[in-house]
């Protein structure tokens, strides 16, 4: 974009339009300085005042044609509608500024205020949908975790009732074992009562009026 400007403020203003937001816009502006010629050894400075009353500025450099070159900001158009623009002149102990020129700034259709449209409102719901089945699927594996910790402690408590009654048995059959039977020896016509106590066999002699139980 081009615009032309004088050193001497007056005349109507010049208008240049941009988006909101825009920034690496070059604007390009030639200004009638009198008898004073464009020149790199001088200082640019364009000052831009945005519609909210917030002001910002940006360097410009001398290109080709005479012209200075100046790079909008993402700052310098944030706010959209009518900024204030004037180019400052430095050389020397001169400070001065040429004529105001405008910079319509159009506003963006999406801004922090905007309803989502229904092609955005899609993606959001399957956003939202691809979270709650990872939480489903986190709450499914910490079941199936509990599950397996429970079932295997039961298996464990299984197995150690199983080992109790076979401790149990054991004491039975030892208990039942204590006195076995009494037995007769065929030469001596003896009687003798077979004891197991603790794994061990003891024999004892019985009178004949001793209970054989």
């Amino acid at each position: 974009m081009k615009v032309d400007i004088s050193i001497v403020p007056g005349g109507i203003p010049p208008t240049i339009k941009v988006s909101q937001y825009d920034a690496g816009r070059i604007i390009d502006v030639k200004i009638d300085m009198g008898d004073v010629s464009t020149s790199s050894s001088l200082t640019y400075l364009m000052e831009v005042r945005k519609s909210d009353n917030h002001v910002t500025s940006a360097n410009g450099t001398v290109v080709t044609g005479g012209y200075v070159r100046f790079v909008t900001t993402q700052q310098m158009t944030a706010v959209p509608g009518i900024a204030l623009c004037k180019v400052r002149v430095k050389y020397g102990n001169n400070n001065l500024g040429t004529a105001k020129f405008y910079m319509y700034i159009e506003e963006t259709p999406f801004n922090g205020d905007a309803d989502l449209s229904d092609s955005e409102v899609s993606p959001l719901l399957a956003a939202l949908a691809a979270s709650s089945q990872e939480a489903v699927e986190a709450k499914e594996a910490a079941q199936a975790a509990t599950a397996a910790a429970q079932n295997a402690a039961e298996q464990a408590q299984a197995t150690a009732d199983t080992i109790q009654d076979y401790i149990d048995q054991i004491q039975r059959n030892t208990d039942a074992l204590k006195d076995v039977l009494v037995v007769t020896d065929e030469v001596t016509r003896r009687r003798y009562r077979l004891t197991v106590r603790n794994g061990e066999v003891f024999m004892r002699e019985v009178s004949d009026d001793e209970d054989d139980s």
